[in-house]
């Protein structure tokens, strides 16, 4: 069912007709503050953890506002505090996210799906998403997620210690790493076959290979694809 943000009213766990996970999920709500409690007593923080995660993470209310990015976010997407979520995706007739937010806010449960992003420099690209609803007084206030982009089929990670490497440089390595030739990655990517090799060479040069080979074994040792 789809269940538009602006109609959506919070539905307690104990409402009649409620999903019976809910109950479950304000246990899960203590286990949380079990989790925050033994980070303190560790020495840290729920939010500086966050903060350190290389994957996208993004915390939105309940009427869809972006409310909190960790640094991951904010250099893939861009600063969004305070915009509508709608605001950092192209929406078309396979990208309803309003109606996504919605059945995970109704529904009480975690979601898998994918979307197509729009990043800072114009350039739109695919991402999975897995979001899970954040509970307060035992109904669902707000939708946390994380996401990854993904070049057909193939997982990018935006954030490593070659800070060096664009977006599109390493877009280009996830599908080098994935068996494609120049011309396949500029058919998938929509670019001429010279700015391939100019990345190729780019990417190379920053990693310090000779080959292609080398930069995609010397990426995987890393951790880029």
């Amino acid at each position: 069912m789809s269940v538009p943000l602006g109609r959506l009213s919070r539905r307690p766990a104990s409402s009649p007709g409620a999903n019976p996970q809910l109950s479950s999920e304000k246990g899960r709500v203590s286990e949380m503050d079990g989790v925050e409690q033994q980070l303190r007593k560790l020495g840290g923080n729920l939010t500086g953890t966050l903060n350190r995660l290389r994957l996208p993470a993004t915390l939105v209310d309940r009427e869809g506002v972006i409310r909190w990015q960790n640094p991951a976010a904010r250099r893939t997407y861009g600063d969004r505090a305070g915009l509508k979520v709608g605001s950092v995706v192209l929406r078309d007739a396979g990208n309803d996210v309003d109606a996504r937010l919605g059945e995970i806010l109704w529904n009480g449960e975690a979601a898998d799906f994918s979307l197509r992003a729009k990043l800072p420099d114009g350039r739109t690209e695919r991402i999975e998403v897995c979001a899970v609803p954040v509970f307060g007084g035992g109904a669902a206030v707000g939708v946390f997620g994380v996401s990854q982009s993904v070049v057909r089929g193939v997982p990018v990670r935006r954030t490593s210690n070659h800070t060096e490497l664009t977006g599109r440089q390493l877009d280009v390595l996830a599908l080098l790493a994935d068996g494609r030739s120049t011309r396949e990655i500029a058919q998938t990517l929509g670019i001429s076959i010279t700015t391939v090799r100019n990345h190729v060479a780019s990417l190379m040069r920053t990693l310090g290979a000779h080959t292609r080979l080398e930069a995609v074994m010397m990426a995987s040792r890393a951790g880029l694809v």
